[in-house]
Protein backbone atom coordinates (compact mmCIF):
# COMPACT_ATOMS: atom_id res chain seq x y z
CA UNK A 1 0.00 0.00 0.00
CA UNK A 2 1.51 3.32 -1.00
CA UNK A 3 0.28 5.39 1.91
CA UNK A 4 1.85 8.26 3.85
CA UNK A 5 1.27 6.95 7.36
CA UNK A 6 0.51 3.49 8.72
CA UNK A 7 -0.40 2.73 12.32
CA UNK A 8 -2.00 0.44 14.85
CA UNK A 9 -4.40 1.54 17.57
CA UNK A 10 -5.17 -0.73 20.49
CA UNK A 11 -8.23 -0.54 22.74
CA UNK A 12 -7.51 -0.66 26.47
CA UNK A 13 -8.93 0.00 29.91
CA UNK A 14 -6.65 2.91 30.79
CA UNK A 15 -3.91 1.16 32.72
CA UNK A 16 -2.78 -1.63 30.45
CA UNK A 17 -3.60 -3.03 27.06
CA UNK A 18 -6.14 -5.79 27.28
CA UNK A 19 -7.80 -8.34 25.08
CA UNK A 20 -11.08 -8.22 27.01
CA UNK A 21 -14.36 -6.79 25.76
CA UNK A 22 -14.46 -3.83 28.15
CA UNK A 23 -12.34 -0.95 26.97
CA UNK A 24 -12.52 2.76 27.63
CA UNK A 25 -9.60 4.19 25.66
CA UNK A 26 -7.60 3.63 22.52
CA UNK A 27 -3.98 4.52 21.87
CA UNK A 28 -1.67 4.60 18.88
CA UNK A 29 0.92 1.91 19.65
CA UNK A 30 2.78 1.58 16.34
CA UNK A 31 3.38 4.07 13.53
CA UNK A 32 5.46 4.41 10.37
CA UNK A 33 5.51 7.61 8.31
CA UNK A 34 6.92 8.60 4.94
CA UNK A 35 9.50 11.40 4.78
CA UNK A 36 7.83 14.81 5.00
CA UNK A 37 4.75 13.46 6.82
CA UNK A 38 4.27 14.24 10.51
CA UNK A 39 4.37 11.50 13.12
CA UNK A 40 1.24 11.61 15.29
CA UNK A 41 1.81 8.76 17.74
CA UNK A 42 2.80 11.03 20.65
CA UNK A 43 -0.46 12.97 20.51
CA UNK A 44 -2.76 9.98 19.99
CA UNK A 45 -2.59 8.35 23.43
CA UNK A 46 -5.34 7.56 25.95
CA UNK A 47 -8.12 8.80 23.67
CA UNK A 48 -11.59 8.16 25.12
CA UNK A 49 -13.45 5.57 23.09
CA UNK A 50 -16.36 8.01 23.05
CA UNK A 51 -14.51 10.22 20.55
CA UNK A 52 -13.97 7.36 18.12
CA UNK A 53 -16.08 8.25 15.15
CA UNK A 54 -19.57 6.95 15.85
CA UNK A 55 -19.91 5.88 12.24
CA UNK A 56 -16.70 3.83 12.46
CA UNK A 57 -17.54 1.81 15.55
CA UNK A 58 -20.27 -0.40 13.99
CA UNK A 59 -17.89 -1.39 11.18
CA UNK A 60 -15.10 -2.14 13.65
CA UNK A 61 -17.44 -4.29 15.74
CA UNK A 62 -18.51 -6.25 12.61
CA UNK A 63 -14.89 -6.76 11.47
CA UNK A 64 -15.56 -4.62 8.39
CA UNK A 65 -12.82 -2.62 6.66
CA UNK A 66 -13.58 0.76 5.11
CA UNK A 67 -12.26 3.90 3.41
CA UNK A 68 -13.23 7.33 4.71
CA UNK A 69 -12.56 10.54 2.80
CA UNK A 70 -12.02 13.49 5.10
CA UNK A 71 -14.27 15.71 2.99
CA UNK A 72 -17.12 13.22 3.50
CA UNK A 73 -16.67 12.90 7.28
CA UNK A 74 -19.86 14.11 8.99
CA UNK A 75 -18.64 14.06 12.60
CA UNK A 76 -17.15 17.56 13.13
CA UNK A 77 -14.59 16.63 15.81
CA UNK A 78 -13.34 13.66 13.80
CA UNK A 79 -13.19 15.72 10.63
CA UNK A 80 -11.05 18.31 12.44
CA UNK A 81 -8.63 15.62 13.67
CA UNK A 82 -8.25 14.27 10.13
CA UNK A 83 -7.83 17.77 8.66
CA UNK A 84 -5.27 18.78 11.32
CA UNK A 85 -3.14 15.80 10.26
CA UNK A 86 -3.51 16.68 6.58
CA UNK A 87 -5.34 13.44 5.85
CA UNK A 88 -7.24 13.30 2.57
CA UNK A 89 -8.45 9.72 3.05
CA UNK A 90 -8.05 7.01 5.68
CA UNK A 91 -8.32 3.23 5.30
CA UNK A 92 -9.20 1.22 8.40
CA UNK A 93 -9.37 -2.51 9.10
CA UNK A 94 -10.26 -3.97 12.51
CA UNK A 95 -7.85 -6.18 14.42
CA UNK A 96 -9.93 -8.82 16.15
CA UNK A 97 -9.18 -10.90 19.26
CA UNK A 98 -7.75 -14.40 18.92
CA UNK A 99 -11.23 -15.89 18.57
CA UNK A 100 -12.36 -13.24 16.04
CA UNK A 101 -15.20 -12.28 18.39
CA UNK A 102 -14.55 -8.59 19.03
CA UNK A 103 -12.07 -5.88 18.01
CA UNK A 104 -9.00 -5.24 20.15
CA UNK A 105 -7.78 -2.45 17.90
CA UNK A 106 -7.42 -1.41 14.30
CA UNK A 107 -4.87 -1.03 11.54
CA UNK A 108 -5.01 2.20 9.59
CA UNK A 109 -3.27 3.93 6.73
CA UNK A 110 -3.52 7.62 5.93
CA UNK A 111 -3.28 9.24 2.55
CA UNK A 112 -1.86 12.74 2.82
CA UNK A 113 0.14 13.15 -0.39
CA UNK A 114 -0.29 9.73 -1.99
CA UNK A 115 -3.37 8.76 -3.98
CA UNK A 116 -5.63 6.03 -2.63
CA UNK A 117 -5.00 2.69 -4.30
CA UNK A 118 -8.18 0.81 -5.21
CA UNK A 119 -6.64 -2.37 -3.74
CA UNK A 120 -5.76 -0.80 -0.37
CA UNK A 121 -8.44 -2.62 1.63
CA UNK A 122 -7.69 -5.97 -0.03
CA UNK A 123 -4.01 -5.61 0.83
CA UNK A 124 -4.77 -4.60 4.41
CA UNK A 125 -7.14 -7.57 4.81
CA UNK A 126 -4.44 -9.89 3.49
CA UNK A 127 -1.88 -8.78 6.09
CA UNK A 128 -3.99 -7.90 9.14
CA UNK A 129 -3.82 -11.40 10.62
CA UNK A 130 -0.02 -11.41 10.48
CA UNK A 131 0.14 -7.93 11.98
CA UNK A 132 -2.23 -8.92 14.77
CA UNK A 133 -0.15 -11.99 15.60
CA UNK A 134 3.09 -9.99 15.70
CA UNK A 135 1.62 -7.38 18.04
CA UNK A 136 -0.29 -9.65 20.40
CA UNK A 137 2.16 -12.56 20.80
Amino acid sequence: VKADRAYVFQFHNGTRLVSGKHFYYYSNTHEVVMPGVSAEIATLQMLPISILVAAWLPDLLRDKSFLQKTEDETHEYSKKILEDQGIVCVAITPLMDKTDTYPVGFLGVDFVKQKVNKNTLKIMQKYKQSIREMIWK
